[in-house]
């Protein structure tokens, strides 16, 4: 119906060939909601295919990270693949590029953990001297950069989440 109600028409129609209705078996057709338009959109889309698990996760925040171009080019190029197709080989290569990665992220959280742990160890002992009066200006300084040590720790950690 138009905004003055004078006008019905019907627009729940696809034009389709028949080779789609071949090809895609579970087609599917859903009401959209309407929020500016007086008709309510539709939309034609079929089941979404299930291709298992992904390969392994890439986080931005290990693209950063000193160590991690060296570790996949080290690992891609050190995988000897048999004279399978290639299909094989690419999926053994990823999985054990997959391996790789998940046991340096395990390595890189430690390293990440301890540094943390060790600056804000320090950064405890500068403000104790701050807090006795008997701190230098290179300790503040020092704290500063511990700060923004744990800060980029920190920051890299939630870009993981």
């Amino acid at each position: 119906m138009n905004k003055a109600g004078s006008k019905l028409s019907k627009l729940d129609r696809f034009l389709i060939s028949e080779g789609v209705m071949e090809d895609i078996l579970d087609i599917k057709v859903t009401a959209i909601e309407r929020l500016w338009s007086d008709h309510s959109p539709i939309l034609l889309h079929s089941k979404k295919a299930d291709f298992g698990p992904s390969p392994f996760k890439l986080y931005n925040s290990w693209l950063s990270k000193d160590g991690f171009d060296d570790i996949v080019k080290s690992t891609w190029d050190s995988i000897e693949t048999s004279n399978g197709s290639n299909k094989i080989n690419s999926h053994v290569k990823l999985r054990n590029l997959k391996n790789a990665i998940k046991k340096w992220q395990v390595d890189i959280r430690k390293i990440d953990r301890y540094q943390k742990s060790a600056n804000l160890s320090k950064i405890h002992d500068i403000e104790k001297k701050i807090d006795d009066g008997s701190a230098s200006i290179p300790d503040r300084e020092k704290r500063i950069k511990l700060l923004q040590n744990i800060n980029k720790i920190e920051n890299l950690e939630a870009l993981d989440l």
